[in-house]
């Protein structure tokens, strides 16, 4: 089994697509000038140490992170020192040209087990998300495709949730095999007949609410995509709204963009009939 179905992995993953060019988007990571317009306060650099900064109201913070790879328009790393002593991580992220912009694909690894790194990966995770979307907004978005669908099911929200998370309940509707790390920065993946074959990491889980995933799927070697799955109950019945986005130009993300426009509807098809099977809920 190869490196995409590796059991028990956690890895911060995002990918965004920015309204700029990989020159452009380089600079903004890494000159200390423009890191203050998206990620901290304040930002000095030191030969290969880069010191960040960030002021509160109450509170300094202060975070040193070694430069290990640092290619003009193509990547830039770092060894992120971790306010959890002795939980330091590895952030890489890569760009690479999309029609009209820069596909930016950021992960943090090195994430191990235990309280601390739980609490470290949330941490993690929501300020990169923050800091993103201000990247997003300081730069621009650049042009990308979703797929959107929705569909409402007589069951609860909670019954829902399972049905996308527990992996018994997983292997009776979306795939054959499966499996799938509840936590954030968790890795999952699916095996299956022709289209449902991915894998990823969890970005955010609220049971019952909302499911939250980078999505990577096997047929390509294209960057990866995220999905979004959000849970609405009214009276007994929910909304699922399902949402596939960051799809690129081009062919190879043409034929990618049609197959899970094809596959989404099926397997949201294929969720009304688990949930309406006569089988015991494994709730």
């Amino acid at each position: 089994m190869n490196n995409r179905y590796e059991c028990g992995t956690r890895v911060i993953e995002r990918c965004l697509v920015l309204g700029a060019t990989t020159n452009e988007v380089y600079m903004m990571l890494s000159q200390p000038t423009e890191i203050t317009r998206w990620l901290s306060h304040r930002a000095a650099q030191d030969g290969e140490v880069l010191k960040l900064t960030w002021e509160y109201p109450h509170q300094q913070v202060e975070r040193n992170c070694l430069l290990v790879e640092a290619t003009p328009g193509s990547s830039f790393a770092f060894r992120w020192e971790s306010e959890f002593q002795g939980h330091d991580t590895v952030v890489h992220i890569s760009l690479s040209a999309e029609l009209g912009g820069t596909r930016l694909l950021l992960t943090e690894t090195g994430f191990g087990d235990g309280p601390e790194w739980d609490r470290a990966t949330a941490l993690h995770s929501a300020r990169w998300d923050e800091a993103l979307d201000t990247l997003a907004h300081v730069t621009g978005r650049g042009k990308t495709r979703s797929i959107l669908k929705e569909t409402v099911v007589p069951f609860s929200a909670q019954r829902v949730y399972h049905a996308f998370t527990d992996r018994s309940q997983l292997m009776t509707w979306l795939a054959r095999e499966a499996f799938l790390d509840p936590r954030q920065g968790g890795s999952y993946w699916l095996r299956d007949e022709f289209p449902t074959d991915g894998t990823g990491y969890v970005q955010e889980l609220v049971p019952g609410k909302c499911i939250r995933l980078s999505w990577r799927w096997y047929l390509t070697d294209l960057p990866p995509t995220e999905v979004t799955i959000d849970l609405q109950e009214r009276r007994g019945e929910t909304c699922v709204q399902l949402e596939h986005r960051a799809f690129g130009n081009g062919p190879e993300w043409d034929q990618e963009y049609h197959e899970h426009e094809e596959g989404w509807n099926n397997l949201l098809g294929f969720l009304w009939n688990h949930l309406y099977s006569d089988e015991p809920s494994k709730v």
